[in-house]
């Protein structure tokens, strides 16, 4: 694939992200409204995505390669966890920052970023396999992930890991994607039509949201920290790269090999964040990476994807 193809592609991406940036640096929106925002892309928009991106007709061959696909990145996720977690030791001493860094090395911004960049970058018809990637992701985030941070957080959870994952909406929306999926008949067009609009709203929304967190941070400390650019680099680079050449040594190709790549490649989740806030941890170092590693995407997430 050609690099200034995608960078022209994920440049647009970071356009919107920059709006976002902009009107909470000059007070037209506040930080308040980022809440909201998350909530309606959450409950709204993701689902809809989740369900028209299978609102197709069942492909057996489709749906083993989503199974794949989900069992890939079931192994790298806790692959990536073990390496990220004895680098995180030479990064600093201080736990927390150790378990965001440990998290933040593996988890890619599916929601916010793997949708809308691989959707521009590769076409919709790829949606359907993402759908089938985030099964792994939403379990590894709200169990393994959530653990570590956990471990030296200062709020344990006050549920179970099991009700941690069946309240989460990607979850609920992935679980009526599949049933809506293998059922023999297609969703009224009044219903899909509505589905349609509020899938397409995502996009936008959720790369704005991503713009606000840029602008909470302080990007003057954040750039001074060598170690962040350290991590940021294992993040966006060394890991998808690694990745790359083992599924192609493998002799994987096609979806199989493209999504498990690109979705790594993706910058740090947001989900850092809010597991980092949720569980008594160090949200605003969470903050800076994220914001460091979104901003550094912008010429590693066209170098991994010309190399598919």
């Amino acid at each position: 694939m050609n690099f200034f193809m995608i960078f022209s592609k994920v440049s647009v991406i970071f356009l919107l992200i920059l709006v976002g940036f902009a009107l909470t640096r000059t007070h037209i929106i506040s930080q308040k409204s980022r809440s909201d925002l998350t909530n309606m892309l959450l409950y709204a928009f993701l689902p809809c995505a989740l369900i028209k991106a299978f609102q197709v007709p069942f492909n057996k061959l489709n749906f083993i390669s989503g199974l794949k696909i989900a069992l890939i990145m079931t192994l790298v996720y806790t692959s990536a966890t073990v390496i990220a977690w004895y680098l995180a030791k030479f990064f600093t001493k201080d736990l927390q920052k150790r378990d965001i860094f440990t998290i933040g090395m593996v988890l890619p911004n599916v929601t916010f970023m793997g949708y809308p960049v691989i959707e521009s970058v590769l076409g919709p018809e790829y949606l359907f396999y993402i759908v089938m990637a985030v099964i792994p992701f939403e379990i590894i985030a709200w169990s393994l992930m959530s653990n570590i941070v956990i471990k030296n957080g200062n709020n344990p959870p006050t549920v179970s890991v099991f009700k941690r994952l069946i309240t989460s909406p990607p979850i609920i929306g992935i679980t009526l994607s599949v049933i809506l999926h293998v059922l023999p008949f297609q969703l009224p067009d009044v219903v899909a039509t509505t589905i349609d609009h509020l899938a397409g709203a995502m996009t936008p929304v959720a790369m704005i949201i991503v713009g606000m967190s840029l602008a909470s941070t302080n990007i003057k400390h954040l750039v001074m920290n060598p170690y962040l650019y350290l991590a940021s680099a294992i993040k966006l680079l060394v890991f998808p790269g690694l990745l790359l050449v083992i599924l192609k040594a493998l002799g994987l190709s096609g979806p199989t090999l493209i999504i498990p790549v690109a979705l790594l490649a993706m910058p740090t989740a947001g989900y850092t964040t809010i597991i980092a806030s949720k569980y008594g941890s160090d949200a605003t170092f969470a903050a800076e990476f994220i914001s460091l590693c979104t901003l550094l995407s912008l010429l590693t997430i066209p170098i991994i994807v010309s190399l598919l």
